[in-house]
């Protein structure tokens, strides 16, 4: 069979040909675009057949391109390590360093090395390896934000305290934003710059491990079901692997992933060492799994670990970081990779043992030169400053929305509006309250939860106010309106005030607070003008009624904000659609018909009026 190698660049590649026994047929030098592929491809057809074996010199980030175009092709491709090609190029009689010595190289070494890596692209590996190399990015943008941020306070006030990975949370972040605010001098400008972006970031980082989380559980439901592996870590499995099948056994894979000891022995058979060598990062993903399942009493791992101790290794806690997930990854303890026909005899905890005397001779030449921010006592005077002004702030925010509720029911009850008024005040609350559903409460769940969840949600909340409304209409007939009305309020209010509170950690919603304070004032005006007019509610308990569901608005938004770390995202996505059925149901049962009933056909304008406004703010 004719190999073709190549020496892969960022503007060319350059193909040569060797035979079975490695002599040179013929070379070409080539773009590196899909027309350059292609010309490269004919090239080899033309002069060698069909019968060809492409080895790629391993380096992904310039040979993707190269690799995707000729497994489209239908061509076998390999991969051969810089190391290998390295060594065939230093015994060969060519003297020099040019791009056909190296290509030749890498075409004689895959001609001499069997079961070389055969190339794959798999689409959902690909996009599984991008999401989790990107978030590993943000990860460490922000680390290194966090880490400026502690010692910028620590010069502005040494006695401020930060819970340990506190800026990791928004309510730790917008705590220290609010401390910073009347802060003077550079040292606070700085910070308050960098807090802005570490909320960014974090926000980004949330975005992406939800991506990263649905990716992981569609594309490896099976792999986490394992002890110890979540989602971050199936998917950097995942993408590592780049396609599993591509390994022909367990031994394969547990060279590629650097766990499979190295023989280093000669006349005294049975004495390996840790290789260096391998996918590093699907090794640090096995040593978690491993670690993780060695505190998991029902686990495989914990189990052999427990069995490992019992034979009388040496006690691994220093060392439990050494242990290489070898339980973890089911992988064979005999690799059968190696050159050797014996078979060796170390065992994980060998293994760490021999890490752990490496780590002592490196401790020798001395400690590594790190620097943390000192911790001091907590201080009373600063820390509860930004935790304060939170709480201020939902107050504010309930109160903004509740005082249009009190307002609007005491201007229904005390003035007897006129019909076309009333109707105007409906329609144009129900424009605004379609404006909300849409874009601030549904909106959420569909692309944080899924189309699943958000419709089940939304669905509930309707139908929790169509049996409330219903059974209020049972009993009061005719005169139902305006109650109903005030369940509606009730109804949406509270998820919307919640997911308002909550909002607070990732610094408020604004355009929340003012659709929900829109729509609280005509829905209120109309409910309690309703409820006097034909239901012949007394003004002292109707008003009580309205006022009570204003404190209740009040102290869910307080409420909202103190649980906000213990509610994820997805979870306060859930409540709003559930929010914006019930606010589906308030106008599609109470609202609308009433408004058309009372104005009759130019209440459609006012029902576009509130909603471009209330769109408009948003």
């Amino acid at each position: 069979m004719i190999v073709i190698g190549a020496d892969v660049h960022k503007r060319s590649h350059t193909f040569v040909a060797v035979d079975d026994v490695g002599r040179k047929l013929g070379s070409t030098v080539v773009p590196t675009t899909t027309a350059g592929h292609h010309t490269a491809l004919r090239w080899a057809h033309d002069r060698f057949g069909h019968e060809l074996l492409w080895a790629i010199e391993d380096c992904r980030n310039m040979s993707a391109r190269l690799e995707r175009d000729l497994l489209g092709a239908k061509q076998k491709v390999v991969r051969v390590t810089p190391r290998l090609m390295a060594e065939h190029r230093r015994t060969g009689r060519e003297r020099g360093k040019s791009d056909p010595i190296d290509a030749l190289a890498v075409a004689r070494a895959a001609a001499r090395e069997p079961d070389l890596p055969v190339a794959s692209h798999d689409d959902v590996s690909y996009e599984a390896k991008a999401l989790v190399d990107y978030r590993e990015t943000l990860v460490r943008d922000r680390t290194s934000k966090i880490n400026r941020v502690l010692w910028r306070v620590h010069q502005l006030d040494p006695e401020y305290h930060m819970p340990r990975g506190g800026l990791t949370l928004n309510k730790h972040q917008n705590n220290l934003a609010a401390w910073l605010i009347d802060r003077p001098g550079i040292d606070a400008r700085l910070a308050r710059h960098e807090v802005a972006a570490i909320i960014a970031l974090t926000a980004e980082i949330k975005q992406v491990t939800r991506e990263i989380t649905t990716l992981a559980r569609d594309a490896v439901p099976t792999l986490m079901t394992m002890p110890g592996c979540a989602e971050l870590t199936a998917a950097k499995l995942l993408g590592e692997s780049a396609g599993i099948t591509r390994f022909g056994t367990e031994a394969h894979f547990a060279r590629h992933a650097g766990v499979a000891p190295v023989p280093v022995w000669s006349a005294n058979p049975g004495r390996h060492r840790l290789t260096r060598s391998g996918n590093r990062q699907l090794n640090a993903a096995l040593h978690r799994i491993a670690l993780t399942q060695a505190r998991m009493p029902e686990s495989l791992g914990h189990t052999y670990y427990q069995r490992k101790r019992d034979e009388g290794k040496p006690n691994a806690k220093p060392c439990a970081a050494s242990n290489d997930a070898w339980p973890a990854s089911s992988t064979t303890t005999s690799p059968s990779t190696t050159t050797t026909a014996q078979p060796h005899n170390k065992t994980p905890l060998d293994i760490g043992a021999m890490r752990c005397e490496e780590r002592k001779r490196r401790a020798t030449k001395g400690p590594r030169n790190q620097r943390s921010p000192p911790r001091v006592p907590h201080s009373p005077s600063t820390a509860p400053r930004g935790n304060l002004v939170l709480m201020l702030t939902a107050v504010l925010y309930g109160l903004a929305t509740a005082v249009p509720i009190a307002v609007g029911a005491a201007i229904g009850l005390r003035w007897n509006l006129p019909n076309p008024i009333l109707a105007t005040l409906m329609a144009f609350g129900a424009g605004t309250m379609i404006a909300a559903v849409s874009t601030e409460l549904f909106e959420p769940a569909f692309t944080q939860a899924g189309t699943g969840v958000a419709a089940m949600a939304l669905f509930s909340g309707t139908a929790v106010y169509v049996v409330a409304d219903r059974l209020v209409e049972t009993k009061l007939g005719s005169s139902a309106i305006g109650p109903a009305l005030m369940i509606g309020v009730f109804l949406d209010g509270v998820p919307e005030n919640t997911a308002l509170g909550v909002s607070l950690t990732a610094g408020g919603s604004l355009v929340l607070v003012v659709a929900i304070a829109v729509g609280n004032v005509p829905e209120a005006v109309s409910g309690a003008s309703l409820m006097r007019r034909e239901h012949d509610a007394s003004i002292r308990s109707a008003l009580a009624m309205w006022l009570f569901t204003a404190v209740v608005l009040v102290a869910v938004t307080v409420g909202g904000y103190a649980v906000a770390d213990a509610i994820s995202p997805t979870a306060i996505s859930v409540v709003q659609a559930f929010a914006g059925g019930a606010t589906l149901g308030v106008l599609a049962n109470s609202l609308m018909p009433e408004a058309y009933r009372e104005g009759g056909w130019w209440v459609g304008l006012a029902t576009a009026g509130g909603f471009l406004l209330a769109f408009v703010l948003g």
